[in-house]
């Protein structure tokens, strides 16, 4: 068997047996030295890199700050560029609650707002270096842009209620003012059983009057609940200009930021990111381009 056909068939060989590694699987093209290829490389995840990280208190905003959870390195030459792929599973958690009712100094009733706000940020590095200018102000040898959003939710939910009551919340009380008609002193006749007490020839009087009134303290808060989860698979190309010859480590970070508002309600915000992947390749662009526009030093 001539050795290219040897060759033909040991590939797809290493390919299952990476896949059957599972997590972590690392690929990349053999410079017979050990070292990574100079001309691409990847790396797997088969885990979930962030689990669900969040908060529920607008006192107590949640930032996990930049975490590493993909690294991988490559060797190039001088003066090349690389194109970084990275992918990831993202999810967001977001819930919102608002309660209201009508109350004795407002009692049109009052509006009630929860918000809820979740984010993922990714960033990659080169050996250690981030990118701390814009487009169009660009270092040579770190990776652009300095940062992208891979979700990003702000949930608002607001109601305004009437509020629920029972037989508790109705106060029964003598009516104000109760009226003599015929300024006898009493108040002692009832037209409904027709009786003329004083004798004066008239009904004229209702007897005791009596109110109802709604206790406002008593009403109970309406509620509404909403929550949603979501989530998705997102891609996004970083690319590094000039980089300088030699070993680069690669590294990807994300950050997941949660916060929130409430007033007589409550809200969760949470954030995920599961399985992903990193594809590194060298390439010699094309210069001139505004945004591989490198200013001179």
């Amino acid at each position: 068997m001539k050795n290219k056909d040897i060759k033909k068939l040991i590939a797809p060989i290493l390919i299952i047996a990476l896949l059957a590694a599972g997590t972590g699987a690392v690929w990349a093209n053999s410079s017979g030295n050990g070292i990574r290829a100079s001309k691409a490389t990847i790396k797997v995840s088969e885990l979930t890199l962030i689990d669900w990280s969040g908060t529920d208190d607008e006192t107590n905003p949640y930032d996990s700050g930049w975490t590493t959870i993909l690294t991988q390195n490559i060797k190039t030459p001088n003066q090349k560029d690389l194109f970084i792929d990275v992918s990831l599973e993202t999810g967001l958690w977001t819930r919102t609650k608002v309660k209201s009712k009508v109350t004795a100094s407002n009692p049109l009733g009052e509006w009630d707002t929860s918000k809820a706000q979740a984010q993922i940020l990714i960033r990659v590095g080169v050996d250690g270096n981030y990118a701390s200018l814009p487009v169009g102000m660009q270092e040579a040898g770190v990776a652009f842009p300095r940062e992208v959003t891979f979700d990003e939710r702000e949930q608002i939910l607001s109601a305004k209620f009437m509020g629920i009551f029972t037989g508790d919340c109705l106060l029964v009380g003598l009516a104000d003012p109760q009226i003599d008609n015929d300024g006898d002193g009493f108040l002692n006749e009832d037209p409904a059983d027709g009786i003329d007490n004083d004798g004066d020839g008239l009904i004229d009087e209702d007897g005791i009057e009596y109110a109802i009134t709604i206790d406002y303290d008593c009403l109970e808060y309406e509620e509404l609940d909403l929550l949603l989860r979501t989530l998705s698979a997102h891609s996004f190309n970083f690319v590094v200009a000039d980089l300088g010859p030699g070993n680069h480590d690669i590294t990807v970070e994300a950050k997941i930021i949660a916060n929130g508002e409430y007033g007589n309600g409550e809200f969760e915000a949470y954030g995920l990111v599961g399985q992903g992947s990193v594809v590194i390749e060298s390439v010699r662009m094309v210069k001139g381009e505004d945004y591989l526009d490198i200013p001179e030093e």
